[in-house]
């Protein structure tokens, strides 16, 4: 099995989260919910702390409360 080195970046960049954030068209992933620019957070969908990457391929757009259920915090 080949190891892969931990991402060593644990926060998407600004423009990473542009990004995340038109292509999603200003809708949370997981509800649908309208987001504007600084009411939502981008989430990794294979955790970081698992060795999900922080690229875009592996970032998703969550309202705080839909951030908050599936991290549990």
């Amino acid at each position: 099995m080949e190891r892969r080195e931990k991402d060593r970046r644990r926060l998407f960049t600004w423009r990473q989260k542009l990004s995340l954030l038109r292509a999603s068209a200003f809708r949370c992933s997981r509800c649908g919910v309208s987001v504007s620019q600084s009411d939502w957070h981008a989430h990794h969908v294979i955790e970081h702390s698992q060795g999900g990457a922080t690229e875009l391929f592996n970032g998703m757009v969550l309202c705080v409360k839909c951030h908050k259920e599936i991290t549990n915090v």
